[in-house]
């Protein structure tokens, strides 16, 4: 066979030893790069949802570690159960394998002490909520000392907020939930409430219209009525810890934590 009847089969050599290459080599890297398990709370906006069109603050931002760490992301939805709470559910899926990261983790007080308890590590915080100072219509509060002039102050009862208007010996109304409490202030029936501002998000979310200036701007505050929001994961694998950190790191440096919160309104407290 001349060296020109030979060409076209030199050709298909070179190209099926070319793929045969590729896909040795997509095996190779998808085998270094599996996806990354992320357990999420499936009821709790604006952070995280399993229904509706935006599924939350913390799945867009696992997607977006996922890019980061060339890593798909597999989400896994997990119902909170009433009983047990989240560390049921930490014990009941990261805990035994089910995923490699749980998001949305509230840490401190109680959550801090159940997370060591069960040998979990936990990322540097990535966002912090706290309460807001929400006014009736009609008021132009500036400061928290102006919480001592008005009238009549609302909580949502056994709440940081309520325990907060106790310790300053201010008398509060209490309210079962945070739309009670916000439909309170629409109709005046309280002048200010610290409102927790991840309620106010999903309640906004829900068609809950505020009225201009609802929220008292430049008023912080700290303590128990600021919280901060890490990622779980297993403390054998300190590898993993690190590179979610640089990550992590990355994102609200160049902004992107901070650009996701907006987009489901929801006020970031002071950088954690």
């Amino acid at each position: 066979m001349s060296e020109r009847a030979t060409r076209p089969y030199a050709r298909w050599i070179v190209a099926g030893l070319m793929a045969l290459a590729m896909g040795s080599a997509g095996a190779q890297n998808g085998a270094s790069n599996p996806p990354l398990r992320v357990c999420v709370a499936d009821d709790n906006a604006p952070f995280s949802g399993a229904s509706g069109a935006d599924r939350g603050i913390d799945v867009d931002l696992a997607e977006e570690l996922g890019r980061r760490l060339t890593r798909t992301v597999q989400l896994d939805w997990i119902r909170i159960p009433n009983r047990g709470g989240l560390g049921k559910a930490l014990n009941q899926s990261l805990a035994k394998g089910q995923c490699d990261v749980f998001a949305g983790i509230p840490y401190g007080g109680e959550v801090r002490a159940d997370l060591a308890e069960k040998g979990l590590a936990v990322s540097a915080p990535y966002l912090a909520a706290a309460y807001v100072l929400v006014q009736a219509p009609g008021h132009h509060l500036t400061s928290l000392s102006d919480l001592h002039r008005v009238a009549h102050l609302g909580a949502v009862t056994a709440t940081p907020a309520d325990l907060y208007l106790f310790q300053a010996g201010l008398h509060r109304t209490p309210y079962g939930s945070n739309r009670d409490l916000v439909t309170a202030l629409a109709k005046g029936e309280v002048d200010a409430a610290p409102v927790w501002s991840p309620a106010l998000a999903r309640l906004k979310a829900d068609g809950v219209a505020l009225w201009p200036d609802a929220v008292v701007p430049d008023v912080h505050f700290s303590g128990e009525m600021k919280t901060r929001f890490v990622l779980a994961l297993r403390a054998d694998e300190p590898d993993l810890l690190a590179r979610v950190n640089t990550a992590l790191a990355a994102m609200k440096s160049d902004g992107v934590v901070r650009s996701v919160a907006d987009r489901y309104g929801l006020p970031l407290a002071d950088a954690p």
